[in-house]
């Protein structure tokens, strides 16, 4: 258009009358409609719309296609074998030969459809040329001559005959294209994709530079892919070269690569959320729609609240979620646990309790979306719904964010023409009906136009420019190898010469694309290169005629602005390393045996976890993690002592084993009820396995371990206690503490995975905890013991004084320390009063004990131990 406004005003003409510029398709449509309204004919049938033609399609391949299989991929297919057969108008013998299950699967559809489509007396878009040919002749006052530019195949059957019939009807046609350049052309090799991109957009901009009044283009074959790396490279330039690119980047630069209108956060947040009204959503997302900025949820309660509060307010709730390890939630499930979360968080008084996340007008109306209706009441519905919700309302939108929620909005005025055809339908196909056509919309937000424009090789094909540069110039791409349509006959494609028929037409369409673009601009540019990681690549051979060149701009700041930025680093003082925190002056802290564990396994681990508060977030995973099965095994076994007493009890009980079976199964019955409230599991049948689990570790543990004691009685269950450890207080909770026959006493702790006894000893132990129980009462502990409890192992490990009375049995991970008992107990309280003091006097190095122990710290970033190693972060 903008080449034909040039060419009038070179004419002399002031004034003139546009050409009307439409796509083929649009054009023929309209002529449809023109003539279907007209007098002198029998009626027209009905013309489906595309999106009519695809719900049909689905209809049909839904109930003959195997369960699993890719719904509508496979509809895409059938709509495209459609349209080659119309396209090269192709007689039924020509494709029905059956010969693949593909091919049998799409004839039967095939029959259904053409068969749906006679009963409603319609007809589909493809087949428009030919009722157009068979009934219409088209009148050269209206029309007096047609240009068909812009096609890159004009020997397509289905165009010859639609150019014969205008023809034939006296009206001129005229196949147009690009203006043919006799430029310079030039092939330029790169080191890889980032160099070659980043070269072609300074290039771009040097050529604009020197030019402000050209138009410069860049192709790029695969450009849906590399959009973002584009993106990317386009802020760093800008950013670069500020005082040659003011402005946004977007007003001199525009990658015309539209995105589905699915991947757009305001509509992709809308769709989460109505997926989320029925079917339970991970907690991922729901983090996503809580925080959402396109809808207010719980208005109501949070009405006073300021943005950042809400914010706050939604993630500790999200935290508390992560509690359970509750993978998945559905919205009652959520608005239950939102009001409870209320309830025990403190709020401003403004803020009211009890009010729902999702505030609609009558909060009945969900429970409309148990039933089913017509497409157009759920399209009603939502109207009503995302209204209620202030989608996209409650803030100022950007103009982008505007425009894609306009045209989500038009696509659902689009909609209504389903409401024939999808009479009755569930909440969950409405809500997919309407994913398939957002991922089916690419949309582009319109911006102003920019002198530099990237463009995918079809959309740049039949243009000219100022200047161009083409990417992507390696064998692999030039030509493409591309996949034949699975539904159609091979023999067929080839016979006829269709797309997907073999590499000679790809050859015969690569060399035609290139060709164009060689006498597209006065200067050409061809780019390749020469490694995608290991992989080596090739010029393509179709440009092998071309002279190369070398381009580095010298003009411009090439470099991106993580690179810029390093010259900075040097302006940073470098201070002496702060490894030491203030001195805790009253000793009190809160924490227990962990936090000695920490200092022992690193100082610095302990000062962030005790003194900055830094704790490691809720890790997820699927079923039940292993802290909650320990936890489980240890309330049961609390339970279990608290109601046997001594090993005297214990022996009784398990004289009879249906007996001994039952109490230990009430007892596990009783913490699964508590269990349950705490840890979501689905299905239902996985709760019954983990009570048969831990039903079978603990009565393997106690029979083949417990039972083979000497005489004890339980002194001790799970009880808290202070102790000050060289003026540091902390509070320890011990397992359990039994007693001996000579009253002595032994420590107990119960462990579900694995541990040994090593991990108590030298200057920094890995497991701090037992050697500071035996600091509670030094002169009556005798030994302190893991009790390894897993169904696959029942296990003591220990430490005692010789010839303790402890088991019956000898055992060889029982045993007696070097030095003697009590030079062990000492040696344990000189080794947690260093670690206690260090902690006291703010000692905070980043000293790991092993390599091990930051495998999994959360500290890493903080730590920066990957800096101080000279290891790359």
């Amino acid at each position: 258009m903008n080449d034909y406004e040039q060419w009038m005003l070179q004419q002399g003409k002031l004034a003139w009358q546009p050409p009307q510029a439409l796509p083929i398709d649009s054009w023929l449509q309209e002529l449809f409609h023109q003539h279907a309204l007209s007098d002198g004919h029998d009626p027209f049938p009905t013309l489906l719309t595309q999106l009519q033609s695809r719900v049909l399609w689905s209809s049909i391949v839904e109930n003959e296609l195997e369960p699993g299989m890719d719904l509508e991929g496979v509809v895409q297919l059938c709509i495209q074998a459609r349209g080659l057969i119309k396209r090269w108008l192709l007689a039924p013998d020509d494709w029905q030969q059956l010969e693949t299950p593909e091919n049998r699967f799409f004839c039967h559809c095939y029959r259904l459809y053409v068969a749906r489509l006679e009963s409603l007396n319609s007809i589909d878009p493809v087949a428009i040329p030919e009722l157009l040919i068979k009934h219409v002749k088209v009148s050269r006052e209206r029309i007096k001559n047609v240009y068909l530019h812009g096609f890159n195949d004009v020997s397509e059957p289905g165009l010859l005959r639609l150019k014969d019939w205008l023809e034939q009807s006296g009206i001129g046609v005229h196949i147009s294209g690009q203006k043919r350049i006799a430029g310079e052309l030039f092939t330029i090799a790169h080191a890889d994709y980032v160099d070659q991109f980043r070269q072609a957009l300074l290039w771009g901009v040097e050529q604009w530079l020197s030019q402000p009044s050209i138009r410069v283009g860049i192709v790029v074959p695969n450009l849906q892919s590399s959009r973002l790396k584009l993106q990317q490279f386009c802020e760093d330039i800008a950013s670069a070269n500020k005082d040659k690119i003011q402005g946004p980047w977007q007003d001199v630069i525009n990658i015309t690569a539209g995105q589905p209108l699915s991947q757009y956060p305001i509509v992709a947040h809308l769709l989460l959320l109505l997926g989320g009204l029925k079917a339970s959503l991970s907690l991922a997302e729901w983090d996503i729609l809580l925080k959402s900025p396109y809808f207010k949820l719980a208005a109501g309660s949070l009405k006073q609240l300021d943005a950042l509060t809400r914010f706050e307010l939604f993630d500790r709730f999200v935290e508390s979620l992560k509690q359970s390890n509750r993978a998945r939630y559905n919205l009652d499930q959520i608005e239950t646990l939102w009001s409870a979360f209320l309830l025990d968080t403190p709020l401003p008084e403004s803020t009211e309790s009890g009010t729902p996340l999702l505030e609609v007008e009558d909060n009945q109306s969900l429970l409309h979306l148990n039933k089913k209706h017509g497409f157009g009441q759920w399209l009603s519905w939502l109207e009503r719904f995302t209204r209620a919700l202030s989608w996209g309302q409650h803030r100022t939108l950007g103009s982008s964010e505007y425009q894609i929620m306009q045209r989500f909005r038009e696509m659902l005025r689009t909609s209504w023409e389903l409401d024939p055809y999808l009479t009755t339908v569930t909440w969950g196909e409405f809500v997919r009906e309407l994913g398939i056509q957002t991922r089916s919309i690419v949309f582009q937000p319109q911006t102003e136009t920019a002198p530099i424009q990237i463009m995918g090789s079809l959309e740049a094909s039949g243009l000219n420019f100022d200047a161009l540069w083409v990417c992507e110039c390696e064998s692999v791409n030039w030509p493409q190898i591309t996949t034949p349509n699975p539904l159609l006959p091979r023999r067929t494609l080839v016979k006829f010469n269709m797309p997907g028929s073999g590499p000679e037409r790809e050859l015969a369409y690569a060399k035609a694309m290139l060709s164009g673009f060689r006498s597209a601009a006065k200067m050409v540019m061809f780019g390749w290169s020469q490694f995608e990681g290991e992989v080596e690549h090739l010029l393509s051979p179709l440009l092998a005629d071309i002279p190369t060149a070398r381009f580095r701009s010298e003009n411009l700041d090439a470099e991106s602005r993580a690179k810029q930025q390093r010259p900075l680093f040097e302006l940073i003082d470098t201070l002496p390393a702060d490894e030491k925190g203030s001195v805790v002056e009253d000793g009190r802290t809160k924490g227990g045996s962990a936090l000695i564990k920490a200092q022992s396994l690193c100082p610095f681990k302990s000062f962030a976890e005790y003194r900055l508060g830094i704790r490691s977030p809720e890790q997820m995973q699927d079923g039940v993690k292993a802290s909650d099965r320990g936890s489980l095994i240890h309330k049961v076994l609390e339970s279990f002592w608290t109601s046997i007493n001594s090993s005297a009890e214990l022996n009784a009980l398990v004289m009879d084993e249906t007996v001994f079976d039952s109490h230990l199964d009430d007892l596990i019955n009783r913490e699964m009820l508590e269990f349950r409230k705490r840890i979501h599991l689905t299905p239902e049948a996985l709760y019954a396995l983990e009570h048969a689990r831990t039903f079978s570790a603990l009565k393997s543990w106690i029979l083949n371990s417990e039972v083979l004691r000497q005489p004890f009685t339980i002194d001790r269950i799970e009880k808290r206690q202070s102790i000050n450890v060289a003026g540091l207080e902390l509070s320890l909770t011990v397992d359990r503490i039994d007693e001996l026959e000579d009253g002595s006493k032994i420590v107990i702790d119960y462990k579900t995975g694995s541990v040994t006894t090593s991990s108590w000893l030298g200057e920094r132990p890995e497991e701090p905890q037992l050697p500071l129980y035996t600091l509670l009462d030094p002169a009556q502990t005798r030994g302190v013991y893991f009790a390894i409890v897993r169904p696959d192992k029942s296990e003591w490990q220990g430490l005692g004084e010789e010839g303790i009375g402890f088991s019956e049995k000898k055992l060889r991970t029982v045993k007696t320390p070097v030095e003697g008992w009590d030079s062990q107990v000492q040696q344990w309280k000189h080794t947690l009063e260093l670690l206690a003091q260090e902690f006291l006097q703010g000692h905070a190095t980043v000293t790991p004990l092993k390599e091990t122990t930051c495998q999994y710290c959360h500290l890493s970033s903080v730590c920066r131990i990957k800096e101080l190693n000279g290891a790359d972060s």
